[in-house]
């Protein structure tokens, strides 16, 4: 997007392709989205391999992994799968807390952990949250992400250059912060949603890379 472009011309922008994907993902049907959910799950596993090493190789000192992961929401690229994978491989995963805490700055990213192997924290431990997601039980902190070796996240569109379209609300924004900055960002999109170009604000957090139903995509951030 043109530097030239004012602010209030980024944010219309942004609105519109926000409604547009929105709308276009709904649409899918439920078989649709299954097959690129399972599309997905074969590239972040081969991912996986190729960035922390095959779990029975033991091929990194990082295993397992903590990775920062979110709950998804229908129409949203779904994580349950992805999630599973993690457990299976006696991944830590965290998961957003984006409920309210009393006497806590509103909208503040939290973040605890939902299952992990090594701390044989049982699934038990998750609750329903806000718009349809699960949250751990446990309550959280900002600070927690810093632990993340790797950190996936959700999105409207993103481009090769490592642009991101969050919801609006800019969660991710603001919790990426208290992420190690070595740390990878893996955006979930579909095909259709990678862009070539995208509306940013200085303010727009970038992700290192894409994973579709179809392929990994390496940004030059």
């Amino acid at each position: 997007m043109p530097s030239e472009a004012s602010t209030s011309d980024r944010s219309r922008l942004k609105t519109n392709l926000r409604a547009v994907t929105e709308l276009r993902r709904t649409a899918a049907t439920a078989a649709e989205r299954a097959e690129r959910d399972a599309g997905r799950l074969a590239v972040f596993r081969q991912a996986l391999d190729e960035t922390f090493g095959v779990p029975d190789l033991m091929v990194r000192v990082v295993w397992p992994p903590i990775v920062a992961m979110y709950w998804s929401v229908d129409p949203e690229p779904g994580t349950l799968d992805l999630i599973a994978e993690l457990e299976e491989r006696k991944s830590d995963i965290l998961l957003p807390i984006i409920s309210p805490r009393p006497g806590a700055p509103a909208r503040q990213p939290r973040w605890a952990s939902a299952h992990l192997g090594t701390r044989e924290v049982p699934w038990s431990a998750v609750k329903a949250g806000l718009r349809g997601m699960r949250e751990p039980i446990a309550d959280g902190e900002p600070e927690n992400l810093g632990e993340a070796d790797l950190v996936v996240m959700p999105g409207l569109a993103g481009t090769v250059s490592g642009g991101r379209l969050g919801t609006g609300g800019g969660w991710y924004d603001r919790a990426l912060q208290y992420a190690q900055p070595d740390v990878p960002r893996w955006l979930l999109l579909n095909d259709d949603e990678v862009l070539d170009d995208l509306p940013m604000d200085d303010w727009d957090q970038r992700v290192d890379a894409i994973i579709t139903e179809s392929r990994f995509i390496t940004c030059s951030v």
